[in-house]
């Protein structure tokens, strides 16, 4: 169970929000785990659809230009 503060929009809502202003401007949103950061986590991307996800680990040029968020957890739906 997720206990939010009245006041705090949840990953999840973020998260969404993200991909809406994403796609009107024609982007894609790539999530993926963080496998290099002790706690875990995900990454959230957002690029041209040109850009492969590949591109996008820690360490690689198109890594610092398109990330976009962290999130510890992202739940499957709303929790605020």
């Amino acid at each position: 169970m997720h206990i939010m503060s009245e006041l705090t929009v949840c990953n999840r809502c973020i998260l969404n929000k993200l991909i809406a202003e994403a796609t009107k401007q024609r982007l894609r949103v790539t999530i993926k785990v963080d496998r290099d950061y002790s706690l875990g986590g995900h990454n959230v991307y957002v690029h041209p659809k040109y850009v492969s996800p590949c591109l996008l680990d820690r360490g690689l040029p198109d890594h610092d230009r398109f990330f976009h968020a962290w999130f510890q957890e992202i739940t499957p739906n709303c929790v605020c």
